[in-house]
């Protein structure tokens, strides 16, 4: 990667399979430290926080929240913060399964204290 990412904490958002694992596992390889969202995969997070710790020597650790749900999208953003020391990056990997729309996200995630550029997909949309 162009960019020095070495202790920088990340979260990534549905990370317990697919897309979001192999996220997980490239930026521990870049020295990350990673928070791994699920929804309802706790044993296949788990997996892939054991994983990259062993392999990559970074902290990992696991936080449950559903991303279709505005407060638990903020507790997750507070749990990665807690057990990281912070967070940098944000990997909104989760498909949310809501048609409603977040009107204010974007105002809810500055509040959170996320000031750099946010930029939220969803299916067909950007918010």
């Amino acid at each position: 990667m162009p960019y020095n990412l070495k202790n920088r904490n990340v979260l990534i958002t549905g990370a317990s399979r697919g897309l979001g694992a192999l996220l997980a596992e490239k930026f521990a390889a870049e020295g990350c430290n990673v928070a791994i969202n699920y929804n309802a995969s706790q044993d296949r997070a788990q997996q892939v926080a054991d994983k990259i710790c062993n392999t990559y020597n970074c902290k990992a650790i696991i936080v449950k929240g559903d991303q279709g749900v505005l407060a638990e999208c903020e507790n997750t953003v507070q749990e990665t913060i807690d057990g990281l020391g912070g967070l940098d990056i944000l990997v909104s990997n989760a498909v949310s399964l809501t048609t409603e729309p977040h009107v204010t996200v974007a105002e809810d995630i500055l509040h959170l204290g996320l000031d750099k550029d946010v930029y939220i997909r969803r299916p067909g949309r950007f918010v």
